[in-house]
């Protein structure tokens, strides 16, 4: 298995095939999520009402450190505000150093490499991959993923209408799912509250 984050891997699969980022989707966004996502999934983050950093960032999760160096300046704050505060006219460049960073994160791990045929494997091992452990195990990686893919509309680049419709519905299903992944479920409804998960939003 590819040894890319929660963050690399929404990203990746949201590059377009010149390796960029459509920001007029509004898919930096979901850098900025899937980014705060992975800090919870970790424990390295944790409590949505006052959130708190559990952990020091470890070296496997550089690329998202200007949001843990965000959220550690706003801890004791309730999620949704301290995302607020991120997404705001105030914090330009935090947001440029995590997309920046995931991006060159990404293009290290998945690009800079003589196999050729790298970048279609990984991306074809990830979404095989949220298929399987979604519908057979609820594991929660695949089930944050699928949740983002759907919600920022390139779910379709990569699974067919009816694909698609299986993994809706499998969402929606929340009686199947164990309490850790409810509770990111919380979170990345708190997200869509404040506008990260909007189609188009700040860069």
């Amino acid at each position: 298995m590819n040894n890319l984050t929660l963050s690399e891997k929404f990203t990746l699969l949201a590059m377009n095939e010149k390796r960029k980022i459509n920001y007029f989707l509004g898919l930096q966004n979901g850098i900025y999520v899937s980014s705060l996502l992975e800090l919870f999934m970790e424990k390295i983050v944790i409590n949505y009402d006052s959130v708190k950093i559990a952990s020091v960032l470890p070296a496997t999760h550089s690329e998202v450190r200007s949001m843990y160096e965000f959220i550690q300046e706003n801890e004791n704050e309730r999620l949704d505000k301290i995302m607020k505060r991120f997404v705001g006219p105030f914090r330009s460049q935090s947001r440029k150093k995590l997309k920046s960073d995931v991006i060159d994160s990404v293009n290290k791990k998945v690009f800079d490499s003589d196999n050729s045929n790298e970048h279609d494997d990984i991306v074809k091992e990830i979404i095989e991959n949220i298929h399987k452990q979604f519908s057979k195990t609820n594991d929660v990686e695949s089930v944050v993923l699928a949740k983002l893919l759907i919600e920022f509309k390139i779910a379709k680049r990569y699974f067919d209408k009816d694909k698609r419709k299986e993994l809706k519905s499998l969402l929606k299903n929340e009686s199947t799912f164990s309490s850790e992944i409810k509770e990111i479920m919380k979170v990345i409804d708190s997200l869509a509250v404040v506008g990260a998960l909007a189609g188009a939003g700040v860069v």
